[in-house]
């Protein structure tokens, strides 16, 4: 005599399982398209507000291309140098004090809401009578430090200095 095996339960479990899968993925789906379109956070709306103060600022005196780098903007400006030194000319330093105080003014009630990353660079010839491989890389290390540090110095001039604010140099 065979025995009837009963299917209900393979086909409740399977059903079951495609329910939880369902709702599991737009669960999933729902969680991508964010919570939609409503009032805005008042931070947010200052913060933005502050960024694009301090982009126009930046821009206006420094000149440069503004690039959207994760929540914050980088302006990437090119100060000129001249070669193999780190002394800013008068031109140079007349316009890192504009945007100082363009800056000074888009942030003067948050201070702490600015921060700054200088990264120096050196020269695109290269460096004459050094001893050894490790004195090159040296030199050029050296050199884009330096060029930082100079601009950090400018804005330090005018007021944008720590601890007040984040400002920090990179070679």
């Amino acid at each position: 005599m065979r025995q009837h095996v009963d299917p209900f339960p393979a086909v409740a479990d399977l059903f079951s399982g495609l329910v939880v899968a369902t709702f599991g993925g737009l669960m999933l789906f729902a969680g991508f398209l964010g919570p939609g379109p409503g009032p805005r956070n008042p931070v947010d709306v200052e913060a933005e507000r502050l960024q694009k103060e301090g982009q126009t600022a930046l821009e206006k005196y420094l000149g440069g291309h503004s690039r959207p780098c994760g929540g914050d903007i980088c302006l990437d400006v090119a100060v000129q140098f001249a070669p193999n030194d780190d002394g800013i000319s008068g031109a140079y330093r007349e316009r890192l004090a504009q945007a100082c105080k363009g800056l000074l003014g888009a942030v003067q009630n948050h201070p702490k809401e600015l921060e700054i990353s200088i990264e120096g660079h050196t020269d695109s010839t290269q460096p004459q009578n050094v001893a050894t491989d490790r004195d090159y890389f040296l030199y050029n290390w050296h050199l884009s430090a330096k060029r930082a540090s100079s601009v950090l110095y400018e804005f330090k001039s005018c007021g944008v200095a720590p601890p007040e604010y984040k400002i920090v140099a990179l070679g």
